[in-house]
């Protein structure tokens, strides 16, 4: 937990980077979407998630499930710095179906 509170202090500080990209970012943080369902545009706008790369992932979503984080990690044709963007944002199964644990961790 304390990687991604590290990670949201850098956001804050990072130039050109709005609040309201920041508030939206930590929004994220804290209740992750599920990839399975996630639309490329939800992907893409994740902290620095190249564009490849979230095509990579909503491809392989199309005809599979990622059911855990080694599963997205898997994907082919994403790259590990898109992984490690993507992680903490995302989560595998529906809400009411995950534990919700704080962040994702």
């Amino acid at each position: 937990v304390n990687e991604i509170y590290y990670r949201i202090r850098n956001w804050e500080a990072e130039e050109g980077a709005s609040e309201a990209l920041v508030d939206h970012w930590i929004d994220l943080a804290k209740d992750p979407f599920n990839i399975n369902e996630a639309s490329y545009w939800q992907i893409a706008n994740l902290q620095t998630v190249s564009p490849p790369d979230a095509a990579a992932i909503y491809r392989y979503t199309r005809g599979n499930r990622i059911e855990r984080r080694t599963a997205l990690r898997n994907v082919p044709g994403l790259t590990y710095w898109g992984y490690y963007n993507a992680r903490n944002f995302v989560r595998y199964r529906e809400a009411e179906e995950s534990n919700k644990t704080p962040l994702h961790y």
